[in-house]
């Protein structure tokens, strides 16, 4: 919420160990993790470069990944280690940040046991992961493993967490599982709200529901219909876009809300805007008024309207002196007659704070 970048980088390996199969490459310094880009810090550096710790002429080559070290001085730092494809990531309303993951195939190389031990070629479904700064989630890289051995050895998603060591996923899918949102909206009487939706490449839809701390899967399901594509978007009015990168096609799925029959506040995007104020949103739900007669305050503090229609409510952001982990409340008055939006906005830090 201070402006940071999350990456997402795949792994250049199966397990940890370099095979003909997919390529014959090492992982490297910046290679299977989720990434961190301090983008807010002053005299931000985003040049990667790198040096050989046995000295001699800089290599970006990725031939060279496993023998490489990251230059002191650049604003990138690890900060999910041993994701092996992490398509997608998902950050949350209360703050967290998820991780789908597409997990190693047979026939594409060993599994790392150690710095120069492997064993026989793994196979395993992809995860879910909640991803923690700091933590290891199980697939190697030997490079980093030099300065953090617990990254030179694989570990499969059915074993147990060991705090400091492993984590395992919260959950599993079939392969190819890639696309992830939060859904944000109070459609259908709340009853998807906070939920993680997952998407298998060409196939199911899943709900995954979250512990109150958002630390486990209480309960993983599909949706009543596959949408078949390869990755979600969020949009206003709990719309949810399906990618399909197969056709060529963009998927629209539409809640029909058989609840909504007075007024109705669905979602507002964005969901995070700088405490300054000035940048313009939109609210979506049923059975809005006119211009005229229409009110919105967010956090308490009145907002400038610019367009009202029966379903979309624009508008423009208040300034704040709230920021961080405050999630303000979103009112709609129209007339006498006022909904709700709980917990449903927040004002971004202070960059670099």
């Amino acid at each position: 919420d201070n402006g940071d970048l999350f990456l997402c980088v795949g792994g250049n390996t199966n397990a940890g160990v370099p095979d003909c199969n997919i390529g014959d490459l090492p992982e490297s310094p910046l290679s299977a993790a989720i990434l961190r880009l301090n983008i807010s810090q002053p005299g931000y550096n985003g040049d990667a470069t790198y040096h050989f710790s046995s000295g001699g002429s800089p290599s970006d080559d990725q031939v060279d990944g496993g023998d490489v070290k990251l230059d002191a001085g650049v604003d990138i730092d690890v900060f999910g280690a041993g994701v092996r494809n992490p398509f997608n990531i998902a950050y949350t309303l209360d703050g967290r940040l998820y991780a789908t993951d597409n997990g190693p195939n047979g026939g594409f190389g060993e599994a790392s046991t150690g710095p120069n031990s492997q064993t026989n070629d793994p196979y395993a479904p992809d995860e879910l992961n909640l991803i923690e700064d700091g933590n290891y989630y199980g697939s190697p890289n030997r490079n980093r493993g030099e300065e953090d051995p617990r990254q030179n050895v694989y570990h499969d998603p059915d074993e147990d967490t060991v705090p400091g060591v492993f984590e395992k996923p919260l959950t599993t899918f079939s392969s190819s599982t890639n696309g992830i949102i939060e859904y944000r909206a109070q459609t259908f009487n709340n009853a998807m709200r906070g939920e993680l939706i997952t998407q298998k490449w060409n196939g199911k839809t899943f709900r995954v529901a979250l512990s109150a701390d958002g630390t486990t899967a209480d309960s993983v399901s599909t949706m009543f219909q596959d949408f078949s594509v390869l990755n979600l978007v969020g949009a206003p009015g709990g719309v949810i876009l399906g990618i399909d990168y197969t056709s060529n096609k963009v998927m629209k799925a539409v809640p029909d809300d058989i609840a909504a029959t007075g007024l109705t506040l669905y979602d507002i995007y964005p969901w995070r805007a700088p405490a300054t104020g000035g940048h313009e949103f939109t609210i979506a739900g049923a059975n809005f008024g006119t211009l005229g007669n229409t009110s919105v305050t967010i956090g308490g503090v009145p907002a400038t309207l610019t367009l009202v229609t029966s379903k979309r409510i624009v508008g423009t952001i208040p300034s704040s002196t709230v920021t961080g982990a405050v999630l303000e409340d979103v009112v709609v008055s129209i007339g006498p007659a006022s909904v709700t939006f709980p917990q449903a906005f927040r004002y971004l830090d202070t960059p670099g704070s």
